[in-house]
């Protein structure tokens, strides 16, 4: 499935086409490509994958810049260790990557939930962080996409 639409470019000029293309990758989950052209030299490849055990240094630098950010860096008790068991080991929750041209720039930390009284599945957001310098592009808002 292809989607086009137009939206306001952060980056450069007026407006700019953004094309949502959905994939199947093999795996359990869609892998979502975005491709952002903004001005006639700037193309900016956008992609989402699920974290692996290796990834839990990258996780434990992201939380940290995102304790920074919140100023409560020195609250972080979490190891490689401990993420590497509670994500991947025990299962309890899940990391999904923003990816720009195959660089991870922002995360997401989830958990999913049961509703007992409306006998629906949900989603619980732990923590969302894109890198700062990247925060003017709406990759937050693709993360929650991306979660939806």
């Amino acid at each position: 499935m292809k989607v086009s639409f137009t939206f306001h470019c952060s980056l450069k000029r007026l407006n700019a086409i953004m094309t949502l293309t959905i994939k199947d990758t093999g795996h359990f989950y869609d892998s979502i490509s975005l491709k952002k052209l903004c001005g006639p030299e700037t193309i900016i490849n956008i992609t989402f994958r699920y974290a692996q055990a290796t990834d839990t240094g990258l996780i434990l630098q992201l939380i940290k810049e995102l304790a920074e950010y919140e100023k409560i860096l020195n609250e972080v008790v979490a190891t490689e260790e401990m993420l590497k068991e509670k994500l991947f080991e025990k299962q309890q929750a899940e990391v999904t990557f923003l990816m720009e041209d195959e660089v991870e720039v922002g995360f997401a930390l989830f958990f999913h939930n049961f509703s007992t009284f409306l006998s629906k599945a949900g989603l619980y957001l732990e923590d969302l962080y894109v890198k700062p310098e990247r925060r003017s592009l709406s990759y937050g808002n693709e993360l929650l996409k991306q979660l939806a």
